[in-house]
């Protein structure tokens, strides 16, 4: 890939879109001929009161999905912007305070400084990996005496072993990416109990 990344972004539009109630469409006249993605979101009136509508479209997620996340404090590790920030606009949006950090020495230091209530990283991280971050963060928790921090890897690496590498590196959880919003939300209510 002359650009770099894993393909996602697309991807995240997509969820992101249909998070709201609308969708992608992309259309192309032919090969080297550019490609027109158009995005839809729907409008919604204000409530009477002047509040926001309810969440009424398909799919929309449940209370029981976003119960737990307000005032939590959750560390994002992830060096690909726009996952970063429709990790923060998911979280932010039920509650949570978010930080994100986009590396592992800048995860550590956040670790070390924040002490968040969830750490949500990317395995892929540019210098040392995903695991490092959470292999390092493990043995200081064992050394200081901390409780165990809730920590879920997200990946673009899916494969059963995949995951048994990020649980044997000292994850609670993994979701893959692409990945749907109610999952990652149901995966943090799970964690957070």
């Amino acid at each position: 890939r002359a650009s770099g990344g894993l393909g996602l972004g697309l991807s995240i539009v997509k969820h992101l879109a249909e998070l709201h109630g609308g969708g992608v469409e992309l259309s192309s006249p032919g090969l080297d001929a550019g490609t027109t993605a158009r995005v839809w979101l729907p409008l919604q009136p204000a409530m009477a009161d002047g509040g926001p509508a309810p969440e009424t479209q398909p799919g929309a997620l449940d209370d029981a999905a976003l119960a737990g996340l307000s005032g939590r404090r959750v560390l994002v590790v992830e060096d690909d912007r726009d996952a970063a920030e429709m990790l923060e606009h998911i979280l932010e949006d039920r509650g949570a305070q978010v930080r994100i950090a986009g590396d592992h020495d800048s995860g550590l230091a956040a670790l070390q400084d924040a002490r968040p209530d969830l750490l949500l990283s990317d395995i892929g991280l540019p210098g040392k990996d995903g695991y490092a971050l959470i292999r390092h963060w493990r043995a200081q928790e064992k050394r200081d005496g901390q409780p165990r921090l809730p920590a879920i890897a997200l990946t673009a690496f899916g494969r059963p072993d995949d995951r048994a590498m990020a649980l044997d590196a000292g994850f609670d959880a993994h979701v893959a990416k692409p990945f749907e919003p109610q999952l990652l939300l149901n995966t943090i209510r799970r964690l957070l109990g």
